[in-house]
């Protein structure tokens, strides 16, 4: 077995047995790779890898914005973040303006950090009620 063949093994198993919180949590970070590629790639003139990568980035936003229980009423404040995130990032990508894409990873960064907040304080609760 080659070393991509275990690595890509290992990444669908993480995926298949990691919970809802952490699901989000891989999201946030494929999505924050993506448009740290994307910027080094219109940065170096890679316009073809930084169209690639903007897509890759505006796809996860999708699946997040596919992923909301709108029933829920914070779900609809997200949904109108992340709609705002994807014209971004669309709009980046249609100018190649790596400016754009800033604002947008640090607004991803801090919705990621306030979700692993999260999935760590509801881990803390389900130890805690097993007790």
């Amino acid at each position: 077995m080659t070393i991509n063949n275990a690595y890509a093994k290992y990444r669908e198993q993480s995926i298949l047995t990691a919970g809802p919180g952490d699901l989000v949590l891989m999201l946030y970070d494929g999505c924050l790779k993506q448009m740290r590629l994307a910027k080094a790639a219109i940065e170096a003139s890679d316009l073809e890898k930084a169209s690639q990568s903007l897509m890759k980035a505006q796809d996860i936003l999708a699946a997040l914005m596919q992923g909301l229980d709108l029933d829920i009423s914070l779900s609809a404040d997200l949904l109108s973040l992340y709609e705002f995130l994807h014209h971004e990032l669309v709009m980046a990508n249609v100018n190649k303006d790596a400016s754009r894409i800033a604002p947008v990873e640090e607004m991803v960064t801090d919705l990621r950090a306030t979700w692993e907040q999260v999935v760590r304080e509801s881990r803390g609760q389900v130890r805690a009620a097993g007790e």
